[in-house]
């Protein structure tokens, strides 16, 4: 005799809303899913050229100002005998004098003391920053010269910090690292220089440099 199987409505019904319920929690979950992943990518680090845009963005904010420095490195004594002499930088006064934005360029008047000779332009090319400088003199503070140049690193940039890798004139490394530190807030910012000494490059200047009070 063939036997008849009969589904209770109440299992139906049970398993209609378990269904239902594994539906729910399956869309939730990819709605979870969807909403880390877009916040993932808004924390993702940005890439080198969005640092290099908001570096010179956070340079051009200087433009018109006037800072005052002081040599932190070296002091008498701490250049050691294998080190370039740095005498024309210790205990003097300091100056960087954002001079002209326009464009793509920051043109910066490093002031040594007495010496004005010294003329900095960060300028933006493409996805790139390159960083000349020149020789200026006279009066009219007229470019003599372009004395070195050099490109950002692109492998180790921030938006309130830059490396630029000095080359002489025909492109040739010339074992010299300038890095420029905008510190956070827009207050103080500093430069620092390594050169090659061996096989490794050494520090061998560190300036800081505050910016006028109506800017803090």
């Amino acid at each position: 005799m063939q036997r008849l199987f009969f589904i209770s409505p109440i299992v139906y019904t049970m398993n209609f809303k378990t269904t239902q319920l594994s539906l729910i929690l399956l869309f939730a979950c990819f709605i979870a899913l969807f909403s880390m992943d877009l916040q993932a990518q808004d924390a993702r680090e940005p890439s080198p050229a969005e640092q290099q845009k908001a570096f010179f963005q956070n340079l051009e904010l200087m433009c018109g100002l006037e800072a005052a420095g002081r040599t932190v490195f070296p002091e008498a004594g701490e250049l050691d005998a294998a080190l370039p002499a740095k005498d024309d930088f210790m205990g003097v006064d300091l100056k960087m004098i954002f001079t002209a934005c326009a464009g793509d360029n920051v043109e910066i008047d490093f002031v040594v003391g007495d010496d004005w000779s010294r003329r900095w332009v960060i300028e933006r090319v493409e996805d790139q920053l390159l960083l000349k400088v020149y020789e200026v003199s006279g009066k009219d503070r007229e470019i003599v010269t372009l004395v070195q140049e050099g490109i950002a690193d692109l492998n180790d940039q921030r938006a309130h910090k830059v490396f630029f890798a000095m080359s002489d004139l025909e492109q040739k490394p010339i074992g010299m690292v300038w890095k420029i530190s905008l510190g956070k807030g827009g207050k103080v910012f500093s430069v620092s220089q390594k050169e090659q000494v061996g096989d490794r490059l050494r520090k061998t200047l560190h300036a800081n440099f505050q910016l006028p009070s109506d800017k803090e």
